[in-house]
């Protein structure tokens, strides 16, 4: 996940897989920060690889009830230092 200022849409949150399937695969979605909670499970679903957040193919499943929590702390951190870009990759919850 990553944030950065867009000069059209303002702060916006970058949520994808992560490596190479983000790359190859184009996998990600884009979000107005801040963002509503419903906005974000929702958008989620719209990833191509969103199957293996729940487990697919016996691979542990993701707590993604705690990607909120951690975007918007990452969204703090951005604003509170400034940053003009900020990207975690991996985050694994």
């Amino acid at each position: 996940m990553g944030i950065k200022y867009d000069k059209i849409f303002g702060d916006i949150g970058v949520i994808g897989i992560g490596g190479i399937y983000t790359e190859l695969l184009k996998d990600f979605i884009i979000l107005s920060l801040p963002f509503d909670i419903n906005i974000l499970e929702r958008r989620l679903r719209d990833l191509k690889l969103y199957p293996m957040l729940n487990g697919f193919r016996n691979r542990p499943k993701v707590n993604i009830n705690l990607l909120p929590e951690n975007i918007m702390k990452l969204y703090e951190l951005y604003k509170k230092e400034r940053f003009e870009e900020i990207e975690i990759n991996p985050t694994i919850n």
